[in-house]
């Protein structure tokens, strides 16, 4: 940079009195081609802000000829068309030509013939005759519209990930495929969502991310995503996470592999779900249990009976069903109301849910029906069993306005696959017709299928 304005001082001193240079430097042609060729704006100003040089990048630049600039100083106003802008390059052009500070790096941005605003970097300085008078200042300017353009463009694209880095419902992160699932990078939704800090969980500084993924859940997640390779499409899941404050929350995680370097990673993002799952369960429970009483209601029996059925022949294994009917019903509705009605349902769904065995289910078949399923039973163990519920139920206040002598009682049917029906439709019968039986013996009796 030197240099040149070495050169293009030492060419305007010299074009005036057509003098050739002395000593080694070459001559004023050899001078003219040099600025003239330069790839930056090169101009000279006189004392007065006139220009007396203009070379061809300044005029590719600003879309203005030497001719129309020279020997005045309309240019000012062409370049710099408004007016208080204006007087504020010309003072710093001013400041130039009144002291003797070199300007490096001051940028403006001018308006080109064309219409075109571009931004200019300027390098300029004073220079002196022989004489030691003032000629003017030299000022290379670099056309850095573009750069400029791409440094606005990243920082708002950076501008527009940190916004939504900032108000994404969960974390952005950037992991390796190991069983730590060590982070490499951590959004700052990370604390909101795990109650971790992103410090915390980088680089597995104070905790690994593996070990807040709920234990049930880590085996699936590993075996699928231990074998991605870049290139394979975006992969999703649902999950469970242990948050610092010891609760546990779903969450959606949607990623993708990528290759950085040597090293195959996985980056995505992890949503919080834990509200919609919440409402799924919610919604899957009221669609397969019944409100009143608490029990699965008659379309999850069927479901799972035939489930059982269906196991129990593949296995060779017996299988017990109970079909219980609540014993004068309807007076209780009559005399003491529908609410004690409701209790009555509500208090015999409770006893019968906690006095059979994990693995058996009792469903509110109808009205004042119920019935209990039991795999792996025999029909003499359901009899058992279906007794001691008879005598349970027998002594049991199952509604407040009940006296000693209004206790409530119900009359059940056992039957038991195979030897009573091969379905769920001929088994149910089979109960029913022995449920039947027991009332028309007198209630409050245990009677086995036939």
């Amino acid at each position: 940079m030197i240099r040149i304005l070495f050169i293009v001082k030492d060419f305007s001193l010299n074009t005036d009195n057509n003098t050739p240079p002395t000593g080694e430097l070459p001559p004023e042609e050899f001078y003219r081609a040099i600025v003239d060729n330069a790839p930056v704006w090169i101009n000279v100003l006189d004392a007065n802000a006139s220009v007396l040089l203009w070379n061809r990048a300044a005029e590719r630049i600003s879309g203005y000829t030497r001719d129309e600039v020279s020997g005045h100083d309309g240019i000012w106003a062409w370049l710099y068309p408004e007016p208080a802008y204006r007087a504020q390059i010309q003072q710093k052009v001013a400041e130039v030509l009144r002291t003797d500070e070199e300007v490096r790096d001051f940028e403006t941005q001018i308006r080109c013939k064309s219409g075109e605003t571009k931004i200019i970097n300027w390098h300029s300085l004073r220079f002196f005759g022989t004489q030691g008078q003032l000629i003017g200042s030299c000022a290379i300017g670099m056309d850095v519209t573009t750069r400029r353009q791409a440094e606005t463009e990243q920082e708002e694209s950076e501008r527009q990930l940190h916004n939504l880095m900032t108000n994404l419902p969960g974390m952005a992160y950037r992991c390796r495929i190991d069983q730590s699932w060590t982070m490499l990078f951590i959004s700052d939704g990370c604390r909101e969502l795990t109650g971790y800090l992103p410090d915390e969980l980088i680089n597995n500084a104070e905790q690994a991310f593996a070990d807040i993924i709920h234990p049930d859940d880590v085996p699936a997640l590993w075996k699928m995503n231990k074998d991605l390779r870049p290139g394979d499409p975006p992969f999703s899941d649902e999950y469970r996470i242990r948050r610092k404050d010891g609760s546990t929350i779903w969450v959606w995680e949607r990623g993708g592999v990528i290759q950085q370097g040597t090293e195959t990673l996985l980056e995505g993002i992890i949503l919080d779900i834990n509200e919609r799952k919440q409402m799924e369960q919610e919604m899957a429970y009221l669609a397969s249990h019944d409100s009143l009483t608490g029990l699965i209601n008659r379309h999850e029996l069927m479901k799972r009976l035939e489930s059982d059925l269906d196991r129990a022949a593949r296995y060779t294994q017996p299988l017990g069903l109970l079909l219980l009917d609540v014993d004068h019903f309807k007076p209780i509705n009559d005399n003491y109301g529908h609410k004690s009605g409701d209790q009555v349902l509500q208090r015999l769904g409770t006893l019968l849910r906690d006095n059979i065995r994990t693995v058996d289910y009792a469903a509110r078949y109808g009205g004042e029906e119920m019935v209990i399923v039991l795999p792996e039973i025999e029909l003499d163990e359901a009899c058992d069993l279906a007794e001691r519920l008879r005598l349970l139920i027998e002594q049991s206040p199952l509604f407040d306005s009940a006296t000693a002598e209004q206790r409530v009682t119900v009359s059940i049917g056992v039957a038991s696959f195979p030897s009573h029906g091969s379905n769920s439709e001929t088994l149910l019968q089979a109960a029913d017709e022995a449920m039947y039986r027991a009332k028309q013996r007198g209630r409050n009796q245990v009677e086995k299928a036939v």
